[in-house]
């Protein structure tokens, strides 16, 4: 019976044992509890701020993706006027490469217009030259002559 009454106590001391063991225990899953549900609310609110800011990029990446559509039908737009007026360049340099008859026929008649009023121009400065001869010879004359009177 004593046997019984140590083994008793024995177990006693170890189920007061284990009793504290177990209320240390319930203590520390209260707090890591605790500490799971404070994460959880950073965590929930980490993700709701990382959800805002991937809606934001979102929108922005529809923006650009707008904004790249619109550059891109204007760049096409400026190819094919470029390819216009590329065009027009060649027709433009085709038409100028061989005169028109018409223009070539009015440019010899205006031509020999220019060479005729060239060689008129021409007579009248060789006439001038000469009238200019006979003056400076006369003058040379009347001079001589005032100096013969002096005399």
């Amino acid at each position: 019976m004593e046997k019984e009454r140590a083994l008793s106590g024995k177990i006693g001391a170890r189920c007061l044992e284990l009793e504290g063991e177990l209320e240390s225990l319930i203590l520390k899953v209260d707090c890591l509890e605790t500490e799971t549900e404070k994460e959880r609310g950073k965590m929930g609110a980490r993700c709701r701020d990382l959800e805002g800011d991937l809606e934001s990029l979102i929108l922005k990446f529809d923006s650009l993706e707008t904004e790249v559509e619109k550059e891109r039908a204007l760049s096409n737009k400026m190819v094919v006027k470029s390819r216009e007026l590329e065009g027009e360049i060649s027709r433009l340099q085709r038409e100028n490469q061989y005169p028109k008859p018409e223009l070539v026929i009015k440019q010899d008649t205006e031509l020999a217009l220019a060479g005729s009023k060239f060689a008129d121009c021409q007579k009248t400065i060789a006439s001038l030259s000469r009238q200019l001869k006979t003056l400076a010879t006369l003058e040379d004359l009347l001079i001589d002559t005032d100096e013969f009177s002096r005399l």
